[in-house]
């Protein structure tokens, strides 16, 4: 996870915030978000600001994140994995929190820092094999793949309008989707119900 000779006494962070999860398995249920800025991949549909808007401690972070009272922690991104995180993520497992992790599946996900994981692939060929959730994004037409993943759930989310486009979704994927899983109950759909209430 990262470069671990390199590990770096702060880290580049977009936000941290608390909300709810509102997408997968976890809708609806609060939680504090870390969004990690910077990527790996440049994806032209990405609809999320990953840039670096300040770089925080360890110490900087756990005093941000304990100013909410959720106890479940969504490192996210960008992609969080590209990042030293394992000292960091020890000092909140020690705190308490459960942990879990949304990645595009590009980086292998070390054993014992993550009580959840969701991967949503962006290449062909995803390093990470296994997960709790797979989520999948899917346009009018698409047929979901799986990647070669083994997960506990399967979610397709309809692709919506990245950080260039207007509008919060596409109407034409989002019922795609309704319709998909209608017909393939083996996966369930995710939307991003955050962007319906308006919240972050």
């Amino acid at each position: 996870m990262g470069n671990t000779n390199q590990q770096s006494c702060s880290y580049p962070v977009n936000d941290i915030f608390s909300s709810i999860q509102g997408e997968g398995f976890w809708t609806g249920l609060p939680v504090t978000f870390i969004r990690f800025a910077q990527c790996n991949l440049s994806c032209s549909f990405c609809d999320t600001d990953y840039s670096v808007r300040e770089r925080l401690t360890a110490e900087e972070i756990l005093e941000r994140v304990l100013l909410y009272s959720a106890r479940t922690l969504i490192v996210t991104g960008g992609e969080p994995l590209i990042h030293p995180l394992e000292n960091l993520l020890k000092i909140f497992k020690r705190t308490g929190f459960r942990i879990h992790v949304e990645t595009n599946g590009t980086i292998e996900i070390p054993e014992g820092l993550f009580d959840w994981i969701t991967v949503s692939p962006k290449t062909h060929n995803p390093v990470v094999k296994k997960c709790n959730e797979l989520k999948v994004l899917v346009n009018a037409g698409d047929v979901p793949d799986k990647r070669g993943i083994v997960a506990d759930y399967y979610f397709i989310s309809p692709l919506n309008p990245g950080l260039d486009e207007k509008g919060l979704i596409h109407d034409d994927n989002l019922k795609y989707c309704v319709d998909y899983v209608l017909k393939n109950p083996e996966w369930r759909l995710s939307v991003q119900l955050h962007k319906y209430l308006g919240i972050q």
